[in-house]
């Protein structure tokens, strides 16, 4: 029996997550995986390439966190700016007795270091992460996954091993992800436990799987939360020791003061007794000399207890704030490397499901042999995407995902080639 198939149809869908292209004459709007270039002309040290985070927000050295997602770079700048001029930032100390000069914006320059990449993904030779350049446009891209593989009756074997192969690492690599998801989550709440403040919980579309259903990591883990808890333990012992001979060394310094105020009195009170006696003519110009001596001595001391006072007291309260500074490090450090890894892990999830669609395929066959091509760009407008027609020399916008969805032809009577 004769058995005809009706035209193939392939669809490109792009999900759209930029808002404006950046080949277009509008402002490009910054967005999450955008990295961003942090540069202060005056103290180069602080020079930082910072990647936008999954919540739309950068961090900047000194200054604090900017929201960026969806504004521009002079936006970016303007926010950074008028934070300067509400919060007078000082910049750090070189050396000890060095002035703290100002930061000001002037010197500071922010500028896009590598924008969001695009993701090709779906039917394809291979899925790939792209490094996105101005002006790239569909063609380029699936060009650089290498072309779209259309279906056949049968999924040649080396291909079928080798997206088997790539589904394996995939999922090897989850799993990694999500145990370190969940080491830093334990790490964040033990942290806060420490502090007695209450764990932030980052959410995920799925929470990760219990340490224990990940073979071969449930131990490493363990001892890593052990190490983290023994270091920040040293640094908490470390702080509350020097904390302690501090305050032991002003207290001792207190009773000092306390003497040297004594003696300054007595030696007052002996010079004046003596000039009194010089006025009389019993006393010697010498006695009065040395009895002005030693109230310019004592008096001397005495400064030099009070300061030193003053100096641990300063000391004490510096001690105060690096324990305060060091858990809210701790807590940002934390907090921005699981916003890193959930990232990781939903671009891991997808990359997946893709090659999931492909192993549910039966094969592949060349481009050529398609009798119509369709290509769909989905955008985001809000949170519902839309689809529309486009063509392959469309330029493309950073942190577009390029999915490639074929479609397999049937026969007149509705089944398709795999199921005969």
């Amino acid at each position: 029996m004769e058995i005809l198939y009706r035209s193939v149809l392939v669809g490109v869908i792009i999900w759209f997550f930029a808002p404006t292209s950046v080949a277009s004459d509008d402002v490009y709007r910054l967005g999450t995986g955008d990295s961003i270039s942090f540069s202060v002309i005056t103290f180069p040290e602080l020079n930082r390439t910072i990647q936008i985070d999954v919540d739309g927000r950068v961090f900047l050295p000194l200054i604090g966190v900017f929201a960026a997602e969806g504004r521009s770079l002079d936006e970016l700048r303007s926010e950074v700016e008028l934070n300067l001029v509400t919060n007078p930032t000082s910049l750090p100390q070189r050396a000890a007795g060095e002035p703290l000069g100002k930061l000001s914006a002037s010197d500071i320059i922010i500028d896009i270091s590598e924008y969001r990449p695009v993701y090709v993904s779906g039917a394809v030779a291979s899925p790939s992460v792209i490094t996105f350049r101005p002006g790239m446009t569909v063609r380029q891209a699936i060009a650089q996954a290498g072309g779209i593989g259309l279906l056949s009756g049968e999924l040649d074997e080396t291909r079928l091993m080798e997206i088997t192969a790539q589904r394996d690492e995939l999922t090897s690599l989850i799993a990694a992800r999500t145990e370190r998801l969940v080491r830093l989550r334990q790490d964040l709440e033990k942290l806060m436990n420490e502090s007695g403040s209450e764990a932030s919980r980052v959410s995920a579309a799925e929470d990760p799987p219990p340490l224990s259903s990940l073979a071969g990591l449930s131990e490493v883990s363990e001892a890593w939360l052990q190490a983290r808890e023994a270091q920040r333990a040293g640094e908490r012992q470390l702080l509350s020791t020097t904390k302690k001979e501090l305050v032991e060394r002003m207290q001792v310094l207190d009773e000092l003061m306390k003497i040297s105020d004594e003696t300054v009195a007595l030696r007052e009170s002996e010079y004046e007794r003596l000039l009194d006696l010089r006025k009389r003519g019993i006393s010697t110009e010498n006695a009065v000399s040395q009895a002005q001596e030693g109230v310019l001595q004592a008096s001397s001391r005495a400064l030099d207890t009070s300061d030193e006072f003053l100096r641990i007291r300063s000391l004490i309260a510096e001690t105060e704030s690096q324990q305060s500074s060091t858990e809210a490090q701790s807590r940002v450090a934390l907090l921005e490397a699981m916003d890193q890894e959930l990232f990781e892990l939903v671009r891991l999830r997808s990359r997946r499901a893709s090659l999931d669609r492909n192993l549910h395929t039966a094969g592949f066959r060349s481009e050529e042999d398609a009798d119509t091509r369709l290509i769909f760009r989905n955008f985001v407008n809000g949170r519902n995407p839309e689809s529309v027609a486009v063509e392959p020399s469309d330029v493309l916008s950073p942190g577009d995902v390029i999915e490639v969805i074929i479609e397999r032809a049937t026969d007149t009577t509705g089944k398709s080639p795999g199921n005969l």
